[in-house]
């Protein structure tokens, strides 16, 4: 037995294993925080380039309902904003009202003018500079955006496009086909 003066001590602290253990967790939890962080910051970074996308494909509708023309001499060159690079296409399709289907004077009338109508796609894509890739067709995953317009080819929309239209001759030419009905572009 001890004796009264003795004092039983005993130390505090921690054990090898211990202190092993409390590594582990403060680095496991350090890992998932810094994961999350890192797929946040990707997952806005692809948010902000599907953004530019969206800006550039409504730019180039603007342009293209201005000057049908104006942006092809341009075609398969990339845009750049900033420091990014964003592929881009046109399309503009003709639509046409079925013929052949009896109609009165009025369907008549809104035949000729849907006639006049045409639907334009734009697309753009992150380029393979920026991460992305060359064609449209294997952008799944790259951000990327589609817009669908249909569009009257008379530039009545802005007095601006229409004296565009009719500065050159070639403009004139397609203004009056439009209005008489004939094909063009």
């Amino acid at each position: 037995m001890l004796a009264h003066n003795q004092r039983m001590t005993t130390r505090r602290g921690t054990t090898l294993i211990e202190s092993v253990l409390a590594m582990a967790l403060v680095a496991a939890i350090a890992s998932t925080l810094l994961g999350t962080l890192a797929y946040l910051r990707n997952t806005e970074l692809r948010r902000a380039q599907r953004l530019s996308a969206a800006e550039i494909a409504h730019r180039l509708v603007l342009q293209h309902l201005d000057d049908p023309r104006a942006l092809d001499p341009f075609r398969g060159e990339p845009i750049r904003l900033g420091t990014v690079g964003y592929r881009w296409d046109i399309q503009a399709d003709r639509l046409r009202v079925d013929e052949q289907v009896e109609r009165s004077a009025e369907d008549t009338r809104n035949a000729k003018t849907i006639n006049r109508m045409s639907r334009l796609i734009v697309r753009v894509w992150l380029d393979e500079d920026s991460g992305g890739t060359t064609e449209w067709a294997y952008a799944e995953g790259v951000p990327r955006y589609e817009l669908i317009r249909v569009f009257d080819r008379l530039p009545l929309h802005n007095p601006d496009s229409m004296t565009n239209r009719i500065s050159n001759e070639e403009g004139i030419r397609e203004l009056v086909n439009e209005l008489t009905g004939g094909a063009s572009r």
